[in-house]
């Protein structure tokens, strides 16, 4: 994982699903100083009246000056330190005098460093990557709220090439981002050298568009994307990768929705010797099953329906393109982790090997189980309506394997 924000996150993920009402909106300008690591930003977000009535609880870093947060009249905000969901933030809370029946303005304005040590993960001489999780603009502490957005970013020297979800543009050293889609997040990238191609339907930005990880991506894209669709069923529409990035830092791979970013990992590849593809794109298609696989509450036991459902995907695509050796080769890596991971559910947010390790051979146990024929008609159920919940996970898989496998499972998942 990037760090234990990105843990939190990225088990959100990209792909956004049917809302009950119109999402939220943000208009961001921020100017960025990438030597000195800091931002200035002016944020307006507009919330439905069902979203303000839902939670108007934000937060943003502790290493950033709020100069201004507004809701209009009739609103009344509280700021205050808090350590969630994690440490080194301001929450920032809005009431209203009245139940708002429209729509609700907030306003922002701030100013201060960048997120912790790790947001700017790639040298600020070369360019910056940057998501809401690095809290340098206003966000839900649960980081569940979908808005659309229109973005202004400034400080962006003109050599580096900007990517970003939606239409993207430049005049000088400004980013201009349009996203009418809805996504719980507005990851941006600029960066110098990047070049694109094209890898299945999407565009690949990378530094070395012949880079064994590129390259791999070139062959196996489609393949990862037609073989989901075939188990699973279509995605919700801009929910599959559009933009593939493969960009020179550490830290783990992420999706959002049409957009994945990946490390570079050619210097570890070096080491390493040649790799056959299957190993090369592994990560890359647990990123892709994203698209499915993304309900669940980051925040909750129920981010094992992210991750869990994310990494089986992965491994029965390693079987279905290199066979039970290939299959067995990254089961076997799982087998210590899972000993002492924990409870998968019942304890709160699983563990990092629960979700990784633990979750992924249950899911196998019951693949054997019920078996293979069973097990794709239940999966397929479950892509036409991707749980939010682990109680929808058991009643699909009661509703396709009988109540008792449903228990059964259930069991599992809660044994430590």
């Amino acid at each position: 994982m990037r760090s234990v924000v990105a843990a939190a996150v990225l088990a959100a993920l990209a792909p956004a699903g049917v809302v009950a009402f119109a999402p939220a909106h943000y208009d961001i300008k921020a100017r960025f100083d990438l030597k000195a690591g800091t931002v200035e930003g002016d944020v307006t977000i507009t919330l439905p009246a069902e979203e303000a009535e839902r939670n108007t609880d934000f937060v943003l870093s502790d290493k950033i000056e709020l100069r201004k947060a507004d809701g209009g009249p009739g609103a009344h905000v509280t700021v205050a330190p808090t350590d969630q969901p994690f440490k080194g933030l301001r929450k920032i809370t809005f009431t209203f005098d009245h139940a708002p029946t429209r729509p609700v303005v907030l306003k922002f304005v701030y100013a201060g460093k960048v997120g912790g040590e790790e947001a700017l993960r790639i040298d600020p001489a070369q360019g910056i990557e940057l998501s809401l999780e690095d809290m340098w603009a206003p966000v839900r502490p649960n980081f569940g709220l979908m808005f659309t957005a229109d973005a202004d970013l400034s400080g962006i020297p003109a050599d580096e090439v900007a990517v970003a979800q939606g239409k993207v543009s430049r005049r000088g050293d400004h980013v201009f981002i349009h996203r009418a889609f809805a996504d719980l997040d507005m990851p941006f990238t600029a960066l110098t050298g990047l070049k694109v191609s094209r890898t299945g339907e999407a565009e690949l930005y990378a530094r070395n568009p012949d880079g064994p990880l590129e390259s791999a991506l070139r062959r196996n894209s489609g393949t990862i994307v037609g073989f989901y669709i075939r188990l699973f069923g279509p995605p919700p529409p801009q929910s599959l990768p559009e933009r593939v990035l493969v960009l020179p830092r550490q830290g783990a791979a992420f999706a959002r929705r049409a957009y994945v970013s990946l490390g570079d990992p050619t210097e570890e590849l070096r080491k390493l010797g040649p790799q056959e593809d299957w190993k090369l794109v592994a990560t890359t298609a647990h990123e892709f099953a994203h698209a499915w696989w993304w309900r669940g509450d980051p925040l909750t036991e129920n981010n094992w329906l992210n991750e869990s459902m994310a990494e089986y995907s992965s491994l029965r695509f390693t079987e279905f393109e290199a066979g039970e050796e290939a299959l067995k080769f990254r089961l076997d890596r799982k087998v210590e982790p899972a000993k002492t991971a924990g409870p998968v559910i019942g304890r709160g947010r699983p563990s990092k090997f629960a979700a990784y390790q633990k979750g992924p051979l249950l899911l196998f146990e019951l693949d054997r189980q019920i078996g293979r024929q069973r097990m794709d008609a239940f999966l397929a159920a479950l892509g036409r309506d991707p749980p939010r919940t682990t109680e929808q996970f058991l009643a699909v898989l009661a509703q396709n394997a009988g109540p008792d496998v449903a228990r059964e499972f259930e069991a599992k998942l809660r044994a430590p």
